[in-house]
């Protein structure tokens, strides 16, 4: 039963989505889905466990853009692409379960590798969401075409179909977790819950002074920035965990919401306006639930089989406690 506290709860999460939102180049898999690989990769029980699903989800806190033309554009690339910062930090207590987790997401050999470069059953040489997203296109761009009506010329009507396609994918594969295991949002929620208080010192001791460099600040006002997303991120999750606690078409409903948020931001991007209204809503979810039908053969095949690369990777690359 959705109660009036998870509406309120969602309208919040529409309010803070735009901090969340990723470039189209970094879509790959949902908070769920890398909560779920990372459910099956480490410790199975207790806070150990909870602290790497929710550093997995964490290495996503910082998605948005922080600054152009610096060496370092976002927290993006460190988290993804340099989690070893984090994991050689971790000295004590639940340090190192949620680094281990934060280490498993990474987009160079971790989870977000099989989403963005090589899926292991689909979307072999491009990944398994960017393949998806290539599929599902073709469909956005005709439910586009109906509010559009030939204003935007073709090629950005491309790119921007892609665009909003690698969205969707994302969130219908985080609703198709459910499926395997509907417990995900419980186990959100306890993650971000419980997540370990050292955290947040973790990540400023790993990452303050690359942000500090990249945005040309004071390495104190880098770790402000730091510790304030962190907690901004651990309440988002809260929330996502409560609505990804309801029946799976309360679940549905109720991140419906965010649809038409992700389209504006992300059309936007390719200066396409689309005005708001129970139309383009409508439209929205009919490619929501396209995008479900689209992965449903096969999401969960990919799934195993990322916990398994993903498992291998760990251990040769020294992510073991």
């Amino acid at each position: 039963m959705i109660t009036k506290r998870t509406v309120i709860s969602a309208f919040v999460l529409l309010l803070w989505l735009p901090a969340f939102l990723p470039k189209a180049e970094v879509h790959a898999w949902g908070s769920a889905t890398h909560a779920y690989i990372a459910d099956h990769i480490g410790e199975s029980r207790g806070l150990m466990n909870s602290n790497e699903m929710y550093g997995a989800m964490a290495a996503d806190l910082f998605n948005s853009v922080l600054g152009s033309g610096t060496g370092i554009a976002s927290l993006y690339e460190l988290t993804h692409d340099q989690p070893e910062k984090l994991w050689l930090k971790a000295r004590r207590g639940m340090e190192w379960p949620v680094a281990f987790g934060l280490a498993s997401h990474n987009d160079l050999w971790g989870a977000d590798f099989t989403a963005h470069h090589e899926g292991q059953t689909f979307g072999e040489t491009e990944g398994y969401v960017i393949a998806k997203a290539r599929l599902l296109a073709p469909f956005v761009k005709e439910q586009l075409e109906r509010v559009l009506a030939g204003k935007y010329p073709e090629a950005t009507l491309d790119a921007a179909s892609l665009e909003l396609a690698h969205g969707f994918v994302e969130l219908a594969v985080d609703l198709l977790v459910k499926d395997i295991d509907p417990a995900i949002g419980q186990k959100i929620l306890y993650a971000a819950t419980f997540r370990t208080s050292q955290f947040p010192a973790l990540l400023v001791k790993a990452y303050s002074q690359d942000v500090a460099q990249a945005l040309r600040i004071s390495q104190l006002d880098a770790a402000k920035i730091i510790i304030a997303r962190e907690l901004q991120f651990k309440s988002l999750m809260t929330i996502y965990g409560k609505i990804l606690m309801q029946k799976t078409a309360d679940s549905t409903s109720l991140l419906a919401q965010l649809l038409p948020r992700l389209a504006r931001d992300a059309l936007g991007v390719h200066g396409i306006q689309v005005a708001q209204g129970a139309e383009v809503a409508g439209l929205l979810n009919t490619v929501l639930q396209e995008a479900m039908l689209l992965c449903t053969p096969d999401f969960a095949g990919e799934l195993y089989a990322t916990i398994d690369f993903v498992h291998q990777q760990m251990d040769l690359h020294g992510i073991v406690y």
